[in-house]
């Protein structure tokens, strides 16, 4: 079995929780990220994994 190359994409948290919320301003941002969401679906395999890594984080030892 040969393993099928998948993108890497850079998503930006800038619009908070605002475009959860339906906020029209992030309408656009919106727009794009369901463009990007069909195209992956129409030329790339559903993948077994995702890897996220975020700068946020909580540990113990900064919260005491």
């Amino acid at each position: 079995m040969f393993a099928t190359k998948q993108p890497v994409l850079f998503v930006s948290h800038g619009g908070g929780p605002l475009p959860l919320l339906g906020d029209p301003s992030h309408d656009d941002m919106i727009r794009k990220f369901r463009e990007i969401r069909e195209h992956l679906n129409l030329h790339f395999p559903k993948p077994n994994a995702i890897i996220y890594i975020s700068a946020h984080h909580w540990l113990r030892l900064f919260l005491s």
